[in-house]
């Protein structure tokens, strides 16, 4: 069983997304999160994984170096031998979810283009309830009434 975690990033990059040859998204991604005690601060760097829609999603909304957001994942290690022979490990993170928090930078020009993405990350959400609602042509309008005796209920109390 893998760890899991839930904790507050910043990209340390760019978000990097390529496809696998089934068109399946992966993104690849440098966090950091960092925690302050005192005078003293400890930071630590951790390189995360996500695929399919999740993957697309936070490479389009939150792909940018120095977005501030939200992941839920579980840890895991990953294992490889170097070139000069010795093997090496390190911890990664497959993200399950995420929630978006802000931005670090907060210039005019940045702030406009998550507006916009914002927009139509909500647009795209309502046209899929949209189809969600008039799937097969189903108008709710047109459901028939029901004729029931309310007296016949057995457990109605009258309220």
């Amino acid at each position: 069983m893998l760890a899991k975690v839930n904790g507050l990033f910043r990209l340390t990059r760019d978000c990097e997304l390529k496809y696998t040859n089934d068109s399946k998204a992966i993104a690849k991604l440098g966090l950091a999160c960092s925690e302050k005690y005192g005078d003293k601060e400890t930071t630590l760097f951790i390189d995360a994984t996500a695929f399919s829609k999740t993957a697309e999603i936070l490479n389009q909304y939150a792909g940018y170096k120095g977005c501030q957001i939200f992941l839920t994942g579980k840890l895991q290690t990953e294992s490889w031998q170097s070139q000069d022979g010795s093997n090496r490990s390190k911890v990664s993170m497959i993200i399950d979810g995420f929630d978006f928090v802000s931005n670090k930078d907060s210039s005019h020009t940045q702030q406009n283009q998550q507006m916009q993405n914002n927009r139509q990350y909500q647009q795209n959400v309502q046209q899929g309830n949209d189809m969600m609602n008039n799937r097969n042509g189903v108008d709710s309008c047109n459901i028939p009434e029901i004729d029931i005796n309310t007296d016949e209920i057995p457990f109605n109390r009258g309220y």
